[in-house]
């Protein structure tokens, strides 16, 4: 009798893991319930791609034929409502119950709500799905004055689609920096600089009071006594995993659902994965994690036993005519060395602990990402190498010619 593999969510986690059980299960029932009508598509392009046509293959993470050559069974446009682990069931809204063998949640995260009076007037958007790509471009034309809320890597890349398609931009930050989880105080200085030399309004330190307006958007007041005109607002705040399917059921949650290094959650037979899923107390909320997750738990779920690896991170942003690259960790306290270069408009800086590359940083210059990973990933000592009197160039050589040996 053929196993029946259920996923539940339609993002890149679930595409991993679908890949990965039909790789070691030739036979087995693979079946993925999305509650969007769409194929399992590309989140991270829908800020880049914003104000083009989204109901197209181009975001699509398979082709259609791809399902077909797998065997692998799509149903779009259905909710599951819950969860029956005593019979191993899930239950959808209509109420059709489905048997699984070995069960995937992948339900994702909901983007935060902005909880400031207004925001429930007309012209304010979030930017999660391809609905609200839609309704954030058809309400957009005819209108060019622009908020965006965060400053995070989908609000750059959102704020500086919006201005390559002539839209005046202003983006409001609460913190006193741009991307201080991925970038030292230098680099974050320097993509001020750029966004602002673009074109685009950068408001640092700024607290959001009140959205303005009768019934649509007309303004927001910021820090007291500021008020910025404005027709629309799009805002990007950080995410709460989506976890309401599993609230009364005896799966063990905390921010996330807890899961273990196998990406199995408390109970036998079911996994989680991506920005659902809770690890070591983390929840890491990136795609190529999401992306690892997924194929370790449909491997597991298939009968392997494959321990999960935290990835090391990578952030990439291309905008504000600069290319941008942040890798592994860079956090204050983090690391007790580092080599550091800016010449002719790149800056790079090499984070250093314990003798080992543990992150970097590089504005201009993205060539050496791959070089920067996989140092982090091998723990390449340093060892005989002068960090005092060395240029970033002759290090990256160093360390290409440590990784042959």
């Amino acid at each position: 009798m053929k196993k029946n593999y259920l996923i539940i969510g339609s993002g890149v986690a679930s595409i991993s893991a679908a890949k990965a059980i039909r790789d070691a299960d030739k036979d087995g029932n693979i079946s993925i319930y999305g509650e969007e009508a769409s194929l399992p598509y590309s989140r991270i392009k829908l800020s880049k791609n914003l104000m083009n046509d989204l109901n197209n293959d181009k975001i699509l993470l398979k082709k259609p034929q791809w399902y077909e050559e797998n065997n692998i069974k799509v149903f779009d446009n259905i909710r599951i409502s819950s969860i029956d682990i005593k019979d191993n069931l899930i239950v959808t809204s209509e109420g059709e119950k489905i048997p699984y063998y070995k069960l995937l949640i992948t339900t994702g995260a909901n983007n935060r709500s902005l909880p400031i009076p207004g925001n429930n007037k007309k012209g304010v958007f979030t930017l999660r799905d391809i609905m609200d790509a839609n309704n954030i471009r058809t309400y957009l034309e005819g209108r060019n004055n622009v908020v965006h809320i965060g400053g995070g890597i989908q609000g750059l890349e959102t704020a500086w689609t919006l201005h390559t398609s002539g839209k005046k931009v202003s983006i409001i930050e609460i913190g006193d920096r741009l991307m201080a989880k991925q970038l030292d105080k230098k680099a974050s200085l320097i993509l001020k600089n750029k966004i602002e030399e673009s074109g685009v309004n950068l408001f640092l330190n700024t607290t959001i009071d009140e959205v303005l307006g009768s019934e649509k958007v007309e303004g927001i007041a910021v820090n007291k006594n500021k008020i910025l005109p404005c027709d629309s607002i799009i805002y990007s705040i950080g995410i709460t995993p989506n976890i309401e399917i599993i609230r009364n059921t005896e799966i063990k949650v905390n921010k996330g659902i807890i899961v273990n290094d196998n990406m199995e959650t408390s109970v036998n037979g079911i996994y989680a994965a991506g920005d659902v899923a809770e690890l070591q107390g983390a929840i890491e909320g990136l795609w190529t994690k999401a992306m690892d997750q997924g194929k370790v738990s449909g491997s597991n779920m298939a009968g392997n036993n494959i321990k999960y690896k935290k990835a090391v991170p990578i952030t990439m942003l291309n905008g504000f005519n600069i290319s941008l690259l942040s890798i592994g960790d860079v956090n204050e306290g983090s690391y007790d060395d580092s080599i550091e270069e800016e010449i002719n408009h790149k800056y790079i800086k090499i984070f250093i602990k314990n003798n080992k590359v543990v992150g970097a940083i590089s504005i201009g210059d993205v060539t050496y990402s791959q070089v920067f990973k996989t140092s982090i990933e091998k723990e390449v000592s340093l060892d005989g190498i002068n960090l005092k009197n060395i240029s970033i160039k002759n290090f990256i050589l160093e360390i290409k010619n440590r990784l042959k040996s």
